[in-house]
């Protein structure tokens, strides 16, 4: 009988501590660092931003986005993680929380947060305005205008009348 109860006092220790390598062979690793290293305007949109990256690997990669009261918030389609990320239909002076998300087991992992500002809108369509009547329809809708400087403008506006692109 105390043959046995030494057995189990040996045994249960060098179990505990062996189970805890269980995952030392995992063939799921963690993301690499997936920060944020800038973001800029687009050139001709500056109400579009060009992410650049550190994410490395084959994980699908997006950007995810949101103002501080969330009530402007998306993210981008996933892509491979080999160029720099496009993000569009950025509010005009509004700030943004971005971070890199990286695709595992169907799964978002997000990456650090990066602190973004949208620029304003050029001089020439800071004063345009939109007015909707009716009901939202949702989406987006597209108008070409004059703008102040005498140059003919494309825009992009939401349902609620924002300038977009």
């Amino acid at each position: 009988m105390r043959w046995r109860k030494f057995v189990y006092v040996l045994a249960a220790p060098i179990l505990y501590a062996c189970s805890g390598d269980a995952n030392v062979f995992s063939v799921l690793t963690a993301p690499g660092s997936m920060g944020i290293l800038a973001v800029r305007a687009l050139p001709h949109d500056p109400l579009g931003a060009l992410v650049r990256h550190q994410a490395k690997g084959p994980s699908q990669i997006r950007v995810a986005y949101a103002s501080p009261d969330l009530s402007d918030s998306g993210f981008t389609p996933w892509q491979s993680p080999d160029s720099s990320v496009v993000v569009l239909g950025l509010a005009a002076g509004q700030t943004y929380s971005m971070r890199v998300q990286s695709l595992s087991d169907d799964q978002p992992i997000d990456g650090p947060v990066f602190v973004y500002r949208a620029p304003p809108l050029p001089a020439a369509l800071d004063q345009v305005s939109i007015t909707l009547t009716g009901t939202f329809s949702g989406g987006y809708s597209m108008a070409p205008i004059a703008g102040l400087d005498g140059h003919g403008y494309l825009i992009i506006f939401d349902s609620l009348g924002t300038i977009r692109w």
